[in-house]
């Protein structure tokens, strides 16, 4: 009974520790451009943070901006980054000014432009 119970313990931290990490997971926006799919996730690094915009064709703009949220010691920080170039994927990536950072959040914003139609859309993860 005493080895079931360690399992079972050791069993419950172990799923809460895989469910704190699941905030850290992309979190993805799709959507089109006229006929042309595109794409927009943001994540985090190691005291980091990027978003990716991406569409299925090359004859278009992408732009991609990061506004990312981090802990350190007692204080909260936001930078931001943004990306733009005539292609069919983009990231912007920013860095914290600190080490050893806890994430707290990210918010991605995603545009793709062609000659006479845009997309935009917003993707995030964690908390802001």
């Amino acid at each position: 009974m005493k080895i079931k119970k360690i399992l079972g313990i050791g069993l419950l931290v172990t799923c809460l520790a895989m469910s704190s990490f699941s905030i850290f997971a992309k979190s993805p926006v799709t959507g089109y451009c006229g006929q042309i799919k595109c794409t927009g996730s943001v994540s985090f690094g190691t005291d980091s943070a990027s978003a990716t915009t991406s569409a299925a064709s090359s004859s278009v703009l992408c732009t991609a901006s990061v506004e990312y949220k981090y802990g350190f010691n007692q204080d909260t920080y936001i930078v931001s980054s943004d990306n733009s170039y005539p292609s069919s994927s983009v990231t912007a990536y920013v860095n914290a000014d600190h080490y050893s950072v806890r994430n707290l959040g990210a918010i991605g914003t995603h545009g793709v432009y062609a000659a006479s139609s845009s997309w935009y859309d917003v993707s995030s993860i964690g908390s802001f």
